[in-house]
């Protein structure tokens, strides 16, 4: 086999032989090229051949290593099996293909500054050492691999694709090497390391990896040094040492670009990265979560751009951060969550991104002159729930950027002296914290954002003098076991500058000169007193003191403090709230000036105040409350000017509530009010009082106190521009509306619907404009209306107006209703009411609503007498009604019209009105009157519209005495039950009297009466002729009934009409009879007829000769005889049949028999006609 070796195989083996290299030129450096060309086939050597040389195991004098120097390796360098004697050294060597060496024993291997694709061990032992340095290799993978001594991959480059060094379940007795190794993963993984155990240390001095350095789980008994080492893996993990167990961790001038994860890591002695450089933006720059360690450094200028990750770390000495810088902007700088450490020292140290502590121990934290920087809105420096058995000290803490320690444990005092902390929304998380002693903000103390301090409990005082404060003070639930001072402090915030619900002191809340752009909130906080004078609160647009539920023992004083004159006025921009309240002395609002128009600037509802509460000369914008609100003692507004825009609600904007408050008295003394007062359901038991009070609601509701409760109700000298709402009211005594001007133009000016008045109800003096509501009152004495003008007016909107200007409807009186001097432009409506008195409208007055119904009253009922005007008043006291006076389907005792004077105005017709329609100016159709009606002191004057008659409408009436109006009007008395209609002989009144009953026509003769029959516009109305008949058959008066009954046929007859030949003949055939008989009910007219029928007729023939019809046989001729057997149709005397009349003769006797057979026709038929209709 020599003899077919190449020259080069043979040298090798020569070499091999005498223990000596083989070396075959050092001339070509096969890093330096890329190209096995450059070796010819003198330097070309076989794989097997060297194969053969190492597994040689016959006894050499040198049992050297095999050398090879400057050659080509062709074939595949397979070692496989059984075990390689010699070592194998290869130097400036090109290996064309994998060197492998798989399930054997090796004695060493050494490659240096070679070229080879890759280098793979598999279950391999290596008696001594691996050295592969200065060598250019694709990849390194050693898998179940044992190395007795060392492994050195020092200097070496590794250009492949995936992984480069990849060491499974790999052993090394000694230290493994990879110090100033190039590996450059274009992808894939630098050094992947599983199962990785070296008994010392890991060299990686200044190496240089591209892709992941895996070392997770590996053991190191000695240190790993990384000192000037470069990683790069920018998208990932540079260094992952996860569960790694190590002597120590030497980083000093490490450059790494990408994490390093130390997770889980136990390090037993330090960990030490100074002067070190670690890089992965927006990622994980050191991962150490679940370390342990003696010690961690990063000082000395130490430089780290992204995260760094210590949760539950364990360090038991330091954690040393003096000076460091670390930055992850938008991110977490230091994570150290559940971490334990001696002393946490980061004096001086620039952290750019969230530093978070949370459930931290140590026994100090100093970050005295710290700068952490994490401007987007979240924790910069975070220590919640940690334990510090010491002090805390953070004077002179610089933050862009939240502080947190909520729920942190401080044994001693929390400094905060000279701090500034610029935490954009929160400056400083304190909630659930528990400070030993004193928690102390300095006067140089400034932050920008809010302090929280929720449920923390301070063991000493809170102090805050003179503190800046650009955020919200938090102490909610926080227990202040002394004095909580805010003495001329500064607090700028975006809605509530100081929070403290649920706030418990010990001692006082003292914010004397206090200045806060923001709220100040006292929900359910407990003090012995609450002092505030002097105070500023501005928070325009929302709440300025909030002390809902709160508890004081004393005083509340937001106002004038008669013991500090000097302060000034409280004064707040922004609402007061003090719901469901608790104050056990005074609540003083007085001077007061508060700012919130268009919602409540005072919301006191439900408060409970064990003295008063006054709000003397305060200046007001906006809405007072005190809803719900139990006062002891009285309620005082005095000279109070509400001048802003109240809350605008479905009546209009609101000024001051007080809805089912119990107080013992409201007195509102002058002032002025732009907006409504709400008294709603309230009860003051002695009673309300507002004089002289300027109300300026504008269209909308002025004074609202629907369902109230009040001894008496006195309303003086208001000036009200807007409604004055009074329903479903109860007084004790009297309500009294004395002078004063109540304007809501179109709508309704004073509504006391339903109102419950044990009193009486007076209102005298007042100018009204808008409607006076009194639906469904009742009263226990009388009403009275005195001096009252008013009118509807228009709304301003020019939309639909209401057309009643009092309205009463339903109204229930025990007493009089009495309406004196009343000018009143509307409709006035009593529909309804129930009056135990009179109704009675005295010393003159005025109503005008033309064209519709001034006084609207149907269905009223008085027991007594509805009076209009005065018996005995003079002409200047005369009542004017201009419009309607309806009184349909009323019960009355009696009503009269005395002076009065009523015109139904003029009007423009509405849409729905016909303009030839003709209204009632008076009406009580359907009423029932027990006594008399009497309208003969009434003067109606003539209709607006000529042509058009003035009609009283009096149908289905049912009334004792009837007296009708004088003038030119029409009565209508249909269907009505009258027992005595007075007829006035001198009245024009025309009358419409179909279906009327009545039974006497009082003093009248026949002729007047029946002249009032006549003037029926309807026409012709058979019953009221057979009613004022009977009446006079009942009176023994045939005469005057058979008179009557004779107007009535010929009233029918002359409505006959003329259109047919029919009703020609009707109506001469009418003519007739009552020329002849009087249609049966003047026989006498038939006996003169006939009796002058009988003498013409006797005379006439008495002096005529005239020729029998038979000459010899004939009666003696009887001119008398003659006339009666003509005159007679059933009768025969002889005389009509024995002589023959000519000539002039004929044509008398042709008269006679036709007169006759008429006489006896209407005759017959008068007395038939009289016979059935009776």
């Amino acid at each position: 086999m020599r003899d077919r070796l190449s020259r080069a195989e043979s040298a090798l083996r020569s070499a091999v032989e005498r223990g000596g290299e083989a070396d075959l030129g050092r001339d070509i450096d096969p890093r330096a090229v890329e190209s096995p060309e450059a070796w010819d086939g003198a330097r070309t050597v076989r794989a097997r051949v060297i194969d053969e040389l190492l597994r040689d195991a016959a006894p050499s004098a040198h049992n050297d290593a095999v050398r090879l120097t400057g050659v080509r390796i062709t074939g595949g360098l397979r070692f496989r099996y059984g075990r390689l004697a010699r070592p194998l050294r290869l130097d400036m060597c090109w290996i064309d293909d994998v060197a492998l060496f798989a399930e054997l024993t090796a004695a060493g291997i050494e490659l240096v500054r070679c070229r080879l694709p890759d280098l793979r061990t598999e279950s391999v032992d290596v008696e001594s050492a691996i050295s592969v340095r200065e060598c250019h290799v694709d990849a390194v993978t050693m898998v179940d691999t044992r190395v007795h001594r060392s492994a050195s991959f020092e200097d070496t480059r590794f250009t492949g694709v995936g992984t480069l060094f990849h060491a499974r379940n790999l052993s090394v007795g000694g230290d493994l090497l990879l110090n100033r190794a190039r590996l450059f993963a274009d992808a894939g993984t630098a050094v992947h390391s599983e199962r990785l155990r070296v008994d010392g240390g890991l060299g990686l001095v200044g190496i240089r990896a591209r892709g992941t350095v895996l070392l997770s789980g590996a053991a190191v008994v000695g240190q790993i040094d990384l000192t000037d080492a470069v990683l790069r893996h920018r998208e990932g993990v540079a260094l992952d040492a996860r569960r790694m167990v190590a002597g120590g961790l030497d980083g000093h001038g490490l450059r790494c670009s990408g994490a390093i994860d130390l997770g889980h890591a136990a390090i037993a002695g330090r960990v030490t990265f100074d002067s070190a450089v670690l890089a992965n933006p927006g990622g994980d720059a050191l991962q150490a979560g679940d370390i342990e360690a003696d010690r961690v450094e990063a000082e000395n200028g130490t430089r780290i751009l992204g995260r760094v990750l210590l949760p539950r770390g364990q360090v038991r000495d330091t954690l040393a951060l003096r000076g460091v810088e670390i930055s992850n902007p938008g991110g977490y700088a230091v994570v150290g969550i559940g971490a334990a450490v001696g002393s946490l020292v980061a004096d001086r140290a620039r952290l750019v991104g969230r530093v978070v502590f949370d459930e931290f121990e140590a026994t100090s934290v100093r970050f005295v002159g710290a700068r952490v920087t994490n401007p987007d809105d979240s924790w910069a420096l975070s220590f919640q729930s940690a334990t510090v058995r010491r002090d805390l000290n953070l004077e002179r803490l610089n933050t862009k950027g939240a502080l947190n320690i909520k729920g942190v444990r401080v044994g001693a005092g929390i400094f905060l002296d000279g701090a500034d902390l610029d935490g954009g929304h929160r400056a400083l998380g304190a909630s659930r914290a528990v400070v030993g002693e004193r928690l102390v903000f300095g006067r140089r103390f400034r932050c920008r954002g809010d302090i929280d301090l929720a449920h923390a409990d301070v063991g000493k005082s809170l102090a805050l003098d003179g503190s800046t404060v650009q955020g919200v003070l938090r102490l909610f639930q926080a227990r202040v076991r002394s004095d909580v001072l805010l003495r001329g402090a500064y607090i700028e915030a975006h809605g509530i500058g100081v929070d403290a619900i649920g706030l418990r002191v010990d001692g006082r809340f003292a914010a004397r000169g206090l200045v806060c752009d923001g709220a100040v909130r006292l929900t359910a906080a407990v003090a012995d007193a609450v002092v505030l004078t002097g105070a500023q609160l501005y928070n325009p647009d929302a709440n300025a003191l909030i002390a809902s539920r709160i508890e004081v023992r004393g005083d509340f004083v937001v106002g004038d403090d008669p013991y500090s004159p000097d302060l000034g006025s409280f004064s707040a921009d922004g609402r007061v709230v003090m719901r469901d309240g608790s104050v056990g002395g005074d609540l003083v609002f007085d001077g007061a000036e508060l700012r919130r128009p268009n919602h409540r600037v005072l919301d006191a509802t439900g408060v409970q105040v064990g003295g008063k509460i006054s709000l003397e000369r305060a200046q007001i914008h906006g809405m007072v409350s005190f809803d719900q609100a139990r006062v002891r003692r009285r309620i005082v507004l005095g000279e109070t000017t509400l001048a802003g825009s109240g809350v605008g609600s479905a009546d209009g904007p609101i000024v001051f509530s007080a809805t089912q408050t119990t107080s013992e008295e409201l007195l509102v003394d002058r002032g002025l009010f732009r907006g409504a007062l709400r008294l709603t359901g309230s009860a003051f038991v002695a009673g309300v009082s507002l004089r002289h009070v300027t109300i300026e609601a504008h269209d909308s509701a002025a004074l609202l106190a629907a369902d109230m409760t009040a001894g008496v109700i006195r309303l003086t000298g208001l000036d009200v521009d807007g409604a004055v709402a009074l329903p479903r009211c109860r007084v004790g005594g009297e309500l009294l509306i004395d002078g004063g001007r109540y304007r809501h133009a179109g709508r309704i000016a004073v509504d006391a619907a339903h109102i419950s008045v044990a009193g009486a109800l007076i209102v005298r003096e007042a100018d009204l404009t808008g409607t006076l509501v009194l639906r469904r009152a009742e009263v226990g004495l009388a009403m009275q209306l005195s001096g009252v003008q008013g009118a509807v007016g228009s709304t301003p909107d020019g939309g639909a107006s209401v057309d009643h200007v009092v309205t009463a409807v339903g109204m229930r009186v025990e007493g009089n209703v009495e309406c004196r001097r009343l000018s009143l432009a509307g409709q006035v409506s009593f529909a309804e009411a129930v009056l135990a008195g009179r109704l009675v409208f005295h010393d003159g007055g005025r109503l005008t609503n033309p064209g519709r119904p001034a006084l609207y009253a149907p269905d009223l009922q008085v027991a007594g007498a509805v009076e209009f005007g005065t018996q005995y008043a003079d002409d200047t006291a005369r009542l004017t009604v201009v419009g309607d006076i309806r009184l349909d389907r009323a019960r009355l005792g009696e009503v009269w019209w005395e002076h009065v004077s009523i015109s139904e105005g003029a009007v423009e017709p509405g849409p729905a009105e016909p303009i030839d329609e003709a209204k009632p100016v008076i009406s009580l159709r359907e009423a029932v009157v027990e006594r008399r009606v009497l309208m003969d002191g009434l003067d109606v004057a003539p209709p607006a519209r000529p042509g058009r008659p003035v009609v009283v409408d009096l149908s289905q009436m049912q009334a004792g005495t009837v007296e009708l109006p004088p003038g030119e009007s029409a009565v209508d008395l249909r269907d009505s039950a009258v027992r005595t209609l007075v007829l006035d002989p001198t009245d024009t009144t025309t009358v419409m009297l179909s279906g009327l009953t009545f039974d006497d026509p009082g003093d009248a003769d026949v002729d007047t009466a029946l002249s009032w029959l006549r003037r029926d516009l309807t026409g012709y109305q058979h019953q009221v002729y057979e009613q004022l008949a009977a009446h006079y058959h009942r009176a023994g008066e045939d005469a005057a009934a058979r008179t009557v009954l004779l107007a009535r046929q010929r009233h029918r007859r002359d409505l006959l009409g003329t259109s047919s030949f029919g009703q020609v003949l009707m109506k001469g055939w009418g003519y007739l009879q009552d020329v002849t008989v009087g249609y049966g009910y003047r026989p006498g007219l038939a006996a003169v007829w006939f009796t002058g029928l009988l003498a013409f007729g006797t005379a006439y023939f008495a002096g005529s000769e005239l020729e029998p019809v038979e000459t010899d046989v004939h009666p003696t001729f009887n001119p008398f005889g003659y006339t009666l057997d003509l005159l007679i149709p059933l009768l025969s005397l002889g005389q009509d049949s024995a002589w023959d009349p000519r000539g002039p003769d004929l044509w008398v006797a042709y008269g006679l028999i036709f007169c006759g057979a008429v006489l006896a026709t209407t005759v017959v038929a008068a007395v038939t006609r009289v016979l059935n209709r009776r």
